[in-house]
């Protein structure tokens, strides 16, 4: 074939002959277990250049050109034999013959396109294409070419309509689970959840912030917010549900009389049978070891907890409206429908004494201490009568000033000291009574009749249920303290928890309210905050129950319809609160691995904490207010800054290493660079002094701002260092070894003083958070205008963070609220859950004293500073918050994992023990289990 390559007379470079050979081989049709053969092509199908070589090729009588039919140049080898004996071009199509065997195939697919989507390449066909389309882009013609992008394009939209249908899907699913929790579907709600927590889980990164943030938020509220523990059904309505002094017993009476028994695990114990007739009433002994079931045939059963019989007392023919226990466990009484006795009994049956009374009695109740039991009759009056049926004293109760209005007594209750009996009546009116049947105070206030009477377990409060929808708590002397407003209907039942802290109503409204009375446990104030249970039926029994002795996890159990709901009151709340500094606390910082949080505060001190609330260590080296902590990523070593005008440097078992003195006023600032080796910090006295991390000075940058440095940050890249003070400018450094020298931009747009600054992962972002009540967000390729300006804040912004693996940051402007933005400055969220309302009621100088015109003369008012820091894993949101004696450090749970294996444990009983769950349901959660 050397004549061949003679014929060319091309000049032999590598590139050219890659190039002839990409002629060639488009001029080859290869065989598929037959012989290659010639292949007409179109001018088309080859570039200018590609065209040109063709024309000398042509020349040199190797290939032919022509025009077809259609008036198209063509180019075709001149003779087979060429493809037979030429060696070079036997090489080049054994190289790609791969290739050609597939453009082949492509082109008889493109042969049915003429612009119809449905002949676009599709799935592996699309992948393939996309392959070759890589590595043989100058092979492939651009008709070819064309063909392959517009089923990219195809694809990628459909991928994004795809997508976008999912994050429709996905908010709707957010949406639905919000919607069954607020319907008091908790459980639906919470199964709900988590099955679209596991779908987002896949997408991991890919997924966007505001829908990451949306199932992460319900999800959140959901696991901290719940109640609904499990649920108990049957077949028959329930009448009746009572829970074992213990808390290790559930007994309900059902519509076919017979009485179930659950464990403290949800699973059915015993059913009990024997009654033929309606059961009435249920209570457990004292001791949690017997019950206790009245019938409307005035029967009476006593049960062991094994389902056992004891005991049957018969004999009064009478339907039993109230039976209990005494709290001696010595004997049994009970009052009956529209009659004017009570009978006591021994547990083994034998009557002790029938009490007759001259008229109806309407409700019974024994003292706590046992000896008195109280009756409260049709006639208006109280009888207080001794175990024995003698008569101790009797109260004119209640009267009536309207004469065509009946008065009833609706409640009857002794304080738990056994020195108070309370009374409650249609007459819209509370009386107390001593235990001689003195009255010692009428309470007036509520406007209708009033239901249900309750003692807090420390007998300092009162709380009354009315038919006027409110639940007013009074002291134990008769001042009114409170009146809870949120039922829509008739109130009809309330109770304490243990602890006394939880008030439980139940209304008309078809929902059970919890109320804490006292957020903070160093209050003594009865600050009523309520929170909705559920919707059911009217006229709901509930009672408390301790789940673990010594805890107060709170059980309340309610009955609709044939179903139990079991209702935990666990937690309230979706951050966890560290106490323990006695000022404000000022700044936050978590170590690399996201497992120790440090704290700074005005107290001078410094205190070290795990992640789940326990204190470590308490740093007191400090002589002055400690402004801001950091710590190094070799996790040793913390920084502190402080108004003592020193750095300090600690090991992480509070030991003080070394301290850094050389500013002359407060230090605001103190940061480590991303590699640890050096530290910067900022001060009021218009200096950065860059120190190594062993506390040698390397640098001071004098006059950097006009008043003060208020905030620095490291850039991840390193070389950079962005400054702010007080006269509202932020300030980028580049480091020259161990010098600084301001960049050529410095940009001002906030018309206040900046108080937060910080980079984001990548180091492209700077975000500043000033007094004039903005954030702004500045790129650094454009940085002589703000990117973006975040308004929403009602406050000095006192601290801006970006989160360290997704597109989000978080401000905060004190008071308790935290802002949550996406990066285009849409915001996402608002986190609360603390209350200060005193907060930047007055202009308030950076040193905590009043501005000038802050109309008030005694200068006692303080900023309540606020710091916040993501974990470096992103799992946590620490934040600092401060209301005059309250000094707290919030974490909020953001993490996905943990948040659906904190959902999972509650739902484990139900999941497993319901008959009513769905099998697809029950494996929702059996890896976390």
């Amino acid at each position: 074939m050397k004549s061949i390559n003679d014929s060319l007379k091309i000049e032999q470079t590598k590139i050219r002959e890659k190039q002839i050979g990409q002629v060639f081989i488009q001029l080859v049709r290869p065989g598929e277990g037959t012989e290659d053969t010639r292949r007409l092509a179109t001018r088309s199908e080859f570039d200018e250049t590609q065209w040109e070589l063709i024309r000398q090729l042509a020349d040199a009588r190797l290939v032919i050109t022509s025009r077809n039919a259609a008036g198209q140049e063509t180019v075709e080898i001149v003779h087979e034999a060429l493809i037979r004996h030429w060696e070079k071009l036997k090489y080049w199509m054994s190289e790609d013959r791969n290739f050609r065997v597939w453009q082949e195939r492509l082109r008889v697919m493109m042969a049915h396109w003429n612009n119809n989507e449905e002949a676009l390449l599709k799935g592996l066909f699309l992948k393939e294409a996309e392959k070759w389309l890589n590595s043989y882009q100058e092979s492939i013609p651009p008709h070819e070419r064309e063909y392959i992008q517009q089923s990219q394009r195809l694809r990628d939209q459909e991928v994004e309509e795809k997508l976008r249908q999912w994050r429709r899907t996905i908010t709707s699913l957010v949406a639905y689970s919000k919607q069954l929790f607020n319907g008091g579907k908790e459980l639906d709600a919470l199964i709900e959840i988590i099955r679209v927590a596991k779908e987002i889980k896949q997408q991991s990164q890919t997924v966007e912030v505001d829908i990451w943030l949306g199932v992460v938020k319900t999800l959140q509220d959901i696991v901290y917010k719940i109640r609904e523990r499990d649920r108990l059904g049957h077949s028959q309505d329930f009448t009746h549900i009572v829970f074992s002094p213990d808390g290790q017993t559930l007994a309900a009476a059902t519509e076919d009389n017979t009485i179930l028994l659950w464990n403290r695990e949800d699973k059915l114990q015993a059913t009990l049978t024997g009654h033929d007739h309606s059961i009435t009433n249920l209570v457990f002994s004292p001791d949690s070891q017997i019950l206790a079931s009245a019938s409307s045939n005035g029967t009476i059963k006593l049960w062991q907890l094994d389902g056992t019989e004891l005991l049957t007392i018969t004999g009064c023919n009478l339907s039993i409206k109230h039976l209990l226990f005494n709290p001696d466990q010595q004997t049994l009484a009970a009052s009956f429908w529209n009659e004017k006795t009570i009978k006591l009994w021994h547990l083994d049956g034998t009557e002790v004494c029938t009490i007759t009374n001259n008229t109806v009695i309407e409700k019974v109740n024994f003292s706590p201490d046992g000896e008195i039991l109280a009756s409260a009759n049709y006639d208006q009056t109280i009888k207080l009568w001794r175990q024995d049926g003698t008569l101790y004293a009797t109260l004119s109760a209640h009267s009536d000033t309207l004469s065509w209005h009946r008065v009833f007594i609706t409640s009857l209750v002794f304080s738990p000291d056994n020195q108070i009996l309370a009374s409650a009546s249609t007459d819209n009116t509370i009386k107390l009574w001593s235990r001689d049947g003195t009255l010692q105070a009428t309470l007036i206030g509520h406007s209708d009749s009033i239901n249900n009477l309750v003692f807090s377990p420390d007998h300092q409060i009162l709380a009354s249920a009315s038919t006027d929808n409110t639940i007013k708590i009074w002291r134990r002397d008769g001042t009114l303290q409170a009146t809870l407003i949120g039922h829509s209907d008739v109130v009809t039942s309330l109770v304490f928890s243990p602890d006394g802290r939880t008030l439980v109503s139940g209304s008309e409204d078809h929902t059970v309210k919890l109320w804490e009375l006292y957020p903070e446990n160093s209050s003594t104030e009865t600050i009523p905050k309520a929170k909705n249970l559920v919707h059911g039926e009217e006229n709901w029994h509930i009672s408390f129950r301790d789940c673990e002795q010594n805890q107060h996890k709170l059980m309340l159990a309610c009955h609709k319809g044939n179903n139990i709901e079991l209702w935990n009151r666990f937690s309230a709340s979706e951050m966890q609160e560290l106490k323990g500094h006695s000022a404000e606390p000022t700044s936050v910082a978590f170590s690399p691995d996201s497992q120790i949080l440090a704290s700074a505060s005005r107290d001078r001190t410094i205190r070290l904490w795990t992640i789940d609330g326990t204190e470590l260590a308490i740093l007191r080296e400090h002589q002055g207010e400690v402004w801001h902590v950091s710590f190094s990523p070799s996790d040793q070593i913390l920084a502190s800054a402080s108004s003592d005008c020193t750095v300090k440097l600690w090991g992480l078992d509070g030991t003080a290493l070394t301290t850094l003195s050389g500013h002359t006023s407060r230090v605001n600032k103190v940061v480590f660079s991303h590699n640890g080796q050096m530290l910067a910090s900022a001060s009021d006295d218009g200096t950065i002094k860059l120190w190594q991390n062993n506390g040698i000075l390397l640098h001071t940058q004098l006059a950097a701002h006009r008043d003060g440095v208020t905030s620095i940050v490291f850039s991840p890249k390193e070389q950079i260092l962005a400054s702010a003070g007080r006269d509202n400018i932020i300030k980028l450094w580049q480091l020259h070894g161990t010098q600084l020298a301001t960049l050529n931009t410095v940009f001002q747009e906030h018309t206040d003083e900046i108080i937060s600054l910080a980079f984001s992962t990548d180091g492209q972002k700077l975000v500043s958070g000033s007094r004039d009540k903005t954030i702004k967000l500045w790129e650094l390729d454009r940085l002589q205008t703000s990117l973006t300006t975040l308004n929403g804040h009602t406050n000095d912004v006192t601290s801006v963070v970006f989160h360290p693996n997704r597109d989000m940051l978080a401000s905060t402007s004190g008071g308790g609220i935290i802002k949550l933005w996406q990066l285009d400055g849409k915001e996402l969220d608002t986190l609360k859950g603390f209350c200060c309302p005193e907060f930047s009621i007055y202009p308030i100088n950076w040193d905590g004293t009043l501005a000038p015109n802050s109309h008030n003369n005694n200068g006692s008012r303080t900023l309540k500073f606020t710091s916040l820091a993501f974990s470096p894993n992103g799992n946590l949101l620490a934040d600092t918050v401060s209301c005059t004696t309250h000094h707290i450090i919030r974490l909020w749970n953001l993490d996905l994992d943990n948040l659906m294996l904190r959902g999972c444990h509650w739902l484990r009983n139900y999941l497993e023990n319901n008959p009513n769950v769905k099998e697809i349901d029950r494996l929702l959660c059996i890896e976390a289990n």
